[in-house]
């Protein structure tokens, strides 16, 4: 029995090559920010967070998660960040809607 059902919703699973060269697979739901902040480092999206205005007390209640947490938890404070009507700049992209 499958713990999700993946009928019910659209995420895409992605092969992309990170900073590092190495070939990933990742599954996210394909929105603007799911792309925008896919192949970058863990270090890079709190980069992104810090620059767009995450407090920096949320990025330390959640430096005891593993990495996967951590930045699942920075691209939906982003995200609420870019619902708020803020543009979200990550790089070249600029965040608008989602």
């Amino acid at each position: 029995m499958a713990l999700l059902d993946t009928k019910k919703y659209n995420y895409e699973r992605v092969k992309h090559t990170d900073s590092e060269g190495k070939t990933r697979h990742t599954t996210s739901n394909g929105d603007a920010m799911a792309v925008a902040l896919r192949g970058l480092t863990l270090s890079e999206v709190e980069d992104v967070a810090r620059r767009n205005g995450v407090p920096e007390a949320s990025l330390d209640k959640w430096s005891h998660l593993n990495a996967g947490m951590r930045r699942m938890n920075m691209g939906l404070a982003l995200r609420k960040i870019v619902k708020g009507g803020t543009p979200v700049h990550v790089g070249d992209h600029t965040v608008t809607s989602l």
